[in-house]
């Protein structure tokens, strides 16, 4: 009777021990909720990837997808307010600047005036947005910078400085003696600029590199031996003309 007795305890689960009914239980439904989000996961992932397709096939179906298309290309165009000479049928990003085209009715365009190319237009909030500033155009005579690095060094005159620097023989051609030059230094960077001259230019015919000496005016003593300064030099272009 009692080998009977453990038998059918050991074989039905129903009359097992309740933390044992208890936690497979809980292991069950644990196992049918993570199942689920999976599946729920699944169905989700598998509605984003397909979405292109089904919109396609609901607009094929309904004929939404038709009415749009052709009636932009009858009155409404796209241009790129950056680029006009880029004109579409359909929406899109323009070709050149990659900036999002602006629909518009066609017939709107401005035409150019006789030797104008292309036009940029801006919006008032765009123009203030970009810090735009205009002038009125005006003729000037074109005119060359060029830049010289040189070291500060004595000078027999009290009130002024000489100042040896280097130049590319390419520049040679828009420097002479006797031309103006402005000087800055970063050791002096609240100091107004000092005024100079070129006074010798040494070099060989085939050197690819020039010294350059400069006469600085420094009657106040500012600027001392070994500081480095920077000159600024301006030539028209119509000194090239040969």
């Amino acid at each position: 009777m009692a080998l009977s007795d453990s038998l059918s305890s050991s074989t039905n689960p129903a009359t097992g021990d309740p933390s044992t009914r208890l936690s497979a239980w809980l292991a069950v439904r644990v196992l049918i909720v993570r199942l689920r989000f999976f599946l729920v996961l699944l169905a989700v992932l598998l509605l984003v990837g397909s979405w292109p397709s089904l919109r396609h096939s609901w607009q094929r179906l309904t004929g939404a997808g038709n009415i749009e298309p052709r009636r932009m290309t009858e009155d409404m165009e796209f241009w790129c307010p950056m680029c006009p000479g880029v004109v579409s049928d359909f929406p899109g990003k323009c070709p050149v600047c990659n900036m999002a085209l602006v629909r518009r009715k066609k017939g709107e365009a401005t035409p150019l005036p006789d030797g104008v190319l292309a036009r940029m237009q801006f919006s008032p909030y765009r123009v203030q947005l970009a810090g735009i500033r205009t002038a009125a155009v005006e003729y000037r005579p074109l005119r060359r910078e060029v830049v010289l690095v040189g070291l500060v060094e004595r000078s027999t005159v009290p009130s002024a400085v000489s100042v040896r620097a280097e130049v590319f023989a390419a520049d040679l051609p828009f420097l002479t003696e006797g031309q103006l030059v402005e000087v800055r230094s970063e050791a002096l960077s609240g100091h107004a600029p000092f005024r100079g001259k070129i006074v010798r230019l040494d070099g060989e015919a085939a050197a690819s590199t020039w010294t350059v000496r400069l006469e600085i005016d420094d009657p106040h003593q500012d600027l001392r031996s070994g500081m480095l300064v920077t000159a600024r030099t301006e030539a028209p272009l119509a000194r090239l003309a040969w």
